[in-house]
């Protein structure tokens, strides 16, 4: 075992709890010198939220050994130039995606790609019009969703995931989601490590 990638929510942390053992297997990991990444779903919070919330559980991580999905949509997007962006994303979120260009928010044509996040109950008729509209103009850019699910439970609310939302024709659907496995390995080729080497914590995690 060369690396190891840690899932948070469920295997580090359970609600405002931190699991037993997480911090010291984080501090073992620090001393045997083992490379590590956290790895989540979650598009609603960037990256600096979810440091500052493991910050206040006793988990010192920092931002770059954070993959989430936007932070893989931006750098695919990057990439592959299809911007101007149309993010359908939390404020906070918007943070991920610094230094790309972003459509305003009430065109709706001429994006390069158009971003599907968790933005609950923003999500209404005049939100999915502007989305479909932007889809279905020429070029057809592409559709980027931050996740595969199609609800997510809570303790309250059981809302629509961004996998619900359904592709125009033509339209180019890329899936960007935390535990996804070519996300899983392109983390792993950045990080100069082969999928064989590399160690998976997570609730869901098949290997």
């Amino acid at each position: 075992m060369r690396a190891l990638l840690f899932d948070l929510d469920g295997v580090l942390y359970q609600s405002d709890r931190v699991i037993e053992g997480a911090i010291e297997t984080l501090q073992w990991c620090e001393r045997r010198k083992i490379p590590h990444l956290f790895v989540t779903n979650t598009s609603s919070k960037p990256r600096g939220a979810l440091v500052e919330r493991l910050s206040t559980m006793g988990l010192s991580v920092s931002a770059q050994q954070i993959f989430a999905p936007p932070i893989a949509a931006r750098d695919y997007l990057a990439a592959h130039d299809a911007t101007p962006l149309a993010l359908f994303v939390r404020e906070a979120t918007r943070e991920d995606f610094a230094g790309l260009e972003v459509l305003d928010d009430a065109a709706n044509e001429g994006a390069g790609s158009v971003v599907i996040g968790d933005i609950g109950a923003a999500w209404n008729f005049a939100t999915l019009n502007r989305a479909f509209r932007l889809l279905m103009a020429e070029p057809r850019p592409v559709l980027v969703a931050l996740g595969m699910s199609r609800y997510a439970q809570g303790q309250r609310r059981s809302p629509v995931g961004r996998g619900a939302v359904h592709q125009s024709p033509r339209t180019r659907v890329r899936m960007r989601g935390g535990r996804h496995g070519q996300t899983r390995t392109r983390v792993l080729r950045c990080r100069g490590s082969q999928t064989r080497d590399v160690f998976g914590a997570g609730r869901d995690d098949r290997g």
